[in-house]
């Protein structure tokens, strides 16, 4: 049996697919922690002693830890604990701040034999999109020219100095801001222009991502469980949405198919993992015209089962469900017999009757909630994506 531990939050579509596969394929237990239920509905305690090893103990809703050993830890949405409203304003920061620090020791305590997809100094060291380019660059890719910054006379300078050629922005951490009661607004990659920049004192007060346009013949979104890839190839469609950036779109309005990774590009990919110390990622490049592969990034945590949906024989699930069993580094898939497909999971009575269950029992944060920012250290900044877009 193996025991895996799944910090997750409301509406996670991959954790809930594999909790919900699980309970189909004998042999595995699958533990979910939601983040956000502390402390308003989870109690933790630690105990530590001369005499005795630490013993501590974890309870809330579908949820009842004491000491728990765990085979394998799979931090696929770690969110912060959500404070409720009727705490006194003068004691909110206070309280945030204790039980964030609280919270974040949780992961040095717990699942310390285990194996982790991915350890969470690593999860917070790929996250930082500025050390990927610096490591992308070490291992051999080749990688856009890029402007990192919050000077506006830097900005300007790079943009004049990719001219004719056009420049996008790309933001460090995803963002938007509700326009209506039912829409909202989303920072995306985007075109900019010299004239259309924001004043020097707003441009300065919001770092950012800049890059010249690539021209493209396709891109390609490269899934690794530890050395095993499953790649994609997205043809674009003539329309500056898709052209600029494909996770933009739905994925049903995406032309997909299978492709192999050219050994030189392989290799980088398994060097880069190494040096990021993580044993699954989602990589993403375009290929321009002459076939050169460019490397944009590599989401640390990126969503996957969407393959398998535009592309069934990917077999992402079962890939993922045997990858949990043997996680490493050098782990190659060999066809399974699990039978266990995304579709049938996702369409089984099981995962709609789960995902009414969760948003009554525990409490949502989005992934967007700025104040998630808390969680990441100074010299890193987190590179998260919600569950309708790629990641």
């Amino acid at each position: 049996m193996t025991s895996i531990l799944v910090p997750t939050m409301v509406g996670d579509e991959h954790a809930q697919a594999i909790y919900c596969a699980s309970r189909l394929v004998k042999g595995y237990e699958v533990l979910r922690w939601f983040g956000a239920d502390f402390p308003t509905r989870q109690v933790a305690s630690w105990r530590f002693t001369n005499e005795k090893p630490v013993r501590w103990s974890l309870a809330g809703p579908d949820l009842l830890l004491d000491t728990h050993s765990f085979d394998v830890v799979w931090l696929r949405r770690p969110v912060d604990p959500v404070l409720p409203e009727t705490l006194h304003p003068d004691d909110q920061r206070m309280a945030e701040r204790e039980n964030v620090r609280f919270y974040q020791s949780l992961w040095y305590l717990v699942g310390t034999a285990a194996t982790w997809i991915n350890p969470y100094h690593a999860h917070l060291r790929a996250c930082c999109k500025t050390v990927q380019l610096r490591e992308a660059r070490e291992a051999g890719f080749t990688i856009p020219n890029t402007l990192a910054s919050n000077d506006p006379e830097q900005i300007v300078k790079f943009i004049r100095e990719n001219e004719p050629v056009k420049t996008i922005y790309k933001p460090f951490y995803p963002a938007r801001w509700q326009t209506s009661r039912d829409s909202w607004a989303v920072a995306e990659t985007a075109i900019v222009s010299e004239d259309r920049l924001p004043s020097q004192a707003v441009l300065q007060l919001t770092p950012g991502i800049f890059q010249p346009l690539i021209e493209k013949a396709y891109e390609v979104r490269a899934t690794f469980f530890g050395a095993h890839a499953v790649t994609l190839k997205f043809s674009p469609r003539r329309d500056q949405e898709t052209m600029t950036d494909w996770r933009s779109m739905y994925h049903s309005h995406l032309n997909a198919e299978p492709v192999d990774l050219p050994p030189a590009i392989y290799r980088s990919c398994r060097q880069l993992m190494a040096s990021l110390g993580i044993i699954f990622g989602c990589f993403d490049f375009i290929v321009t015209p002459d076939r050169e592969y460019v490397f944009l990034e590599v989401n640390e945590m990126g969503q996957f089962l969407w393959k398998e949906s535009l592309v069934p024989e990917t077999k992402m699930l079962e890939i993922f469900l045997d990858f949990l069993r043997n996680p490493s580094p050098n782990f190659r898939w060999q066809r399974s017999r699990t039978g266990v497909s995304f579709r049938a999971v996702m369409e089984s009575d099981d995962y709609h009757m789960i995902t009414k269950a969760d948003s009554v029992l525990h409490i949502e944060r989005s992934l967007w909630d700025p104040q998630l920012l808390s969680r990441f250290p100074v010299d890193s900044a987190p590179c998260i994506s919600a569950d309708h877009a790629c990641g």
